[in-house]
């Protein structure tokens, strides 16, 4: 399928993309019990490059002053109370906007009386274990309490961070960083069905002799879709939702499985230059949708050499 569509291909920039995410933007309280939920600090923050939850922006001063990157922290705590009576899980999770190579941060162990042992877990779109990585950080105010973590592997699109310490832990996280997979942007517009938005996501770097995959999320179950690819981005309206791409090709009975996922893999065909690029979006029936279909967000494939 994919040495169908790099005919179709047309020319594009390429740069590298690396993204670190600090929690270093909001003013930022010490104690869990001085931030009120809803607001930047937290539990769930959006920053351009990811979905944080699980933790809440703190300023560092009840973690010995141990931030890695300016003087914020995002802590989590599985007894403490926010300023609303709420609580936190104990561990924090990441939902990525693109796919990733890496992930890598700084975990600071926030309990004075044991040390522990944080893990970091990738996952890919599906929530399939890509890569983990764990590590022993020492009691807060040591030498070792700040700890680094780090995962590599294709198709990472979403991440935790637990720990094994014993009841009424704290930790934090810091410095966040991700290299994005070169070759895929996504270009949003989804339109919601059954199963509410669904996404395609693109894994593995598009070039020569390369695996890659596409990978439908939640979809109508058993149902099928039809990928558009395009040789420009049209957004125009369709269906009660957008249409991305140019319809230029057309690839349809794509069946997707009883979660409504479907894994499209291939080989990056060799002769296809750096920088050419194409629009991808997948289109379904879906009797939930506005007009009786539901489409992933669109994605932009742009060719590695």
């Amino acid at each position: 399928m994919f040495r169908c569509i790099a005919l179709l291909l047309i020319s594009a920039s390429v740069t590298a993309q690396v993204s670190t995410v600090g929690f270093d933007g909001p003013s930022a309280p010490g104690p869990f019990a001085f931030v009120v939920p809803g607001f930047a600090n937290g539990p769930v923050v959006e920053t351009p490059f990811a979905t944080f939850d699980g933790g809440v922006i703190l300023s560092d001063a009840l973690f010995a002053n141990s931030a890695t990157s300016g003087d914020n922290i995002y802590a989590s705590c599985d007894t403490c109370q926010l300023g609303d009576g709420s609580g936190l899980p104990g561990f924090v999770t990441g939902i990525l906007h693109e796919t990733v190579d890496d992930v890598s941060l700084d975990v600071i162990n926030g309990s004075t009386a044991s040390g522990g042992t944080f893990t970091l877990t990738a996952r890919d779109a599906l929530g399939a274990i890509v890569a983990t990585d764990s590590v022993f950080a020492t009691t807060l105010g040591s030498g070792g309490s700040v700890q680094p973590l780090a995962v590599t592997g294709a198709g990472i699109r979403s991440f935790d961070v637990t720990t094994d310490l014993g009841l009424g832990y704290t930790f934090a996280v810091d410095t966040v960083t991700f290299h994005r997979t070169p070759g895929w942007s996504d270009l949003g517009d989804a339109l919601a069905g059954v199963q509410g938005e669904p996404s395609l996501v693109g894994a593995g770097v598009p070039a020569s002799g390369e695996t890659i995959s596409l990978t439908i999320v939640a979809g109508p179950p058993s149902g099928s879709a039809t990928l558009v690819v395009g040789f420009l981005p049209l957004n125009a309206a369709f269906k009660g939702g957008v249409l991305v791409p140019t319809p230029d090709l057309l690839v349809s009975g794509l069946p997707l499985d009883a979660a409504g996922n479907a894994v499209l893999p291939s080989t990056w065909p060799t002769g296809v230059p750096a920088g050419f690029r194409i629009q991808l979006q997948a289109w379904m029936a879906d009797a939930a949708g506005p007009k009786g279909f539901s489409a992933t967000n669109g994605l932009r494939l742009t060719a590695q050499g």
